[in-house]
């Protein structure tokens, strides 16, 4: 966590922003605009964290080695690029799971993929909300779907580990990177995959270096950064709320998706995975769309045929 005079190292502020009341304010806005677990397959509260703290560190980041180098570096190539733990898990993937050594995932701070044993009861508890009719029996049951809700935000790790950096060491860090470029997983997991490769291949010169940023960009104590951007994220939660009322039946974005999926695959999915699936429906309907929703819609659809 050494860094030369006038620079900070993004380990310590990371740090400084767990050690505030940052973890229990992601936990509050995980919970708050979530409407079911699949909000968790791409976000826990680590990566909210370490977007707020990326966030508070602009675009300008540095890496420094211990003989007092430094090399000044685009906080988007370590923001950006992540590995989407849940995304490729067996639950969404199939037998074409990418399986990532134990050491690897500890070391990166993987989450635990969510199971099936995370969503159904969730679905059980919707159910029967839908159900009920009494107004304190459904009050219960808004409770009880709050509490599992915020049981699957407080789970520690990434869902989106960055896939060239470990923040807690805070040291350009490749081992996940090249264990998804030599296992050949790298093109099932990122469509960039040849930028990924060129990204991980510049990196290899300053592998092992600190990540830090310019003591002078801290103008403001992370308590009041932390302040302001959670209040940010509050009015934007807000806005949000009032503009989207709930509605019953099946989300317009997942009857988009199996539109664009028959249109995109119309003998099946073949060789594709249902990762490969979502993200190029995404790119065409502009709305990012999870595989697993992907997939309920189309057994919805079939179940109505």
């Amino acid at each position: 966590m050494i860094s030369p005079e006038g620079y900070y190292p993004f380990s310590a502020l990371l740090t400084d922003a767990l050690e505030d009341t940052l973890y229990s304010e992601a936990e509050d806005y995980l919970v708050a605009n979530s409407r079911s677990p699949a909000t968790f397959f791409t976000d826990r509260r680590d990566d909210v964290v370490l977007d707020w703290v990326f966030d508070y560190c602009g675009q300008e980041m540095f890496v420094c080695n211990g003989e007092g180098s430094i090399h000044r570096i685009d906080s988007k190539v370590l923001d950006d690029n992540r590995y989407s733990v849940d995304l490729t898990s067996k639950m969404l993937a199939g037998d074409k799971a990418v399986i990532v050594p134990e050491n690897i995932r500890r070391d990166f701070k993987f989450c635990e993929p969510l199971q099936t044993d995370d969503v159904d009861p969730f679905n059980a508890l919707v159910d029967k909300h839908s159900r009920a009719q009494d107004p304190d029996a459904q009050a219960e049951f808004d409770s009880l779907i709050r509490d599992h809700l915020r049981e699957l935000a407080e789970t520690d790790g990434f869902t989106r580990p960055p896939i060239f950096f470990e923040p807690y060491t805070g040291k350009i860090d490749l081992r996940l990177f090249r264990y998804l470029y030599e296992s050949d997983a790298i093109k099932r997991v990122r469509m960039d995959s040849r930028e990924i490769v060129r990204l991980g291949n510049e990196l290899q010169q300053v592998e092992g270096w600190t990540v830090a940023i310019s003591a002078s960009l801290i103008g403001e104590s992370w308590k009041v950064y932390a302040t302001r951007r959670s209040t940010k994220h509050k009015k934007k939660l807000e806005s949000l709320l009032l503009d989207k009322k709930p509605s019953m039946g099946r989300p317009r974005k997942q009857d988009l998706a199996v539109k664009t999926f028959h249109e995109m695959y119309p003998d099946g999915l073949g060789n594709s995975t249902w990762v490969e699936a979502a993200y190029r429906i995404g790119k065409k309907t502009g709305e990012p769309i999870h595989p697993i929703t992907l997939k309920r819609g189309l057994r919805t659809e079939q179940g109505k045929a």
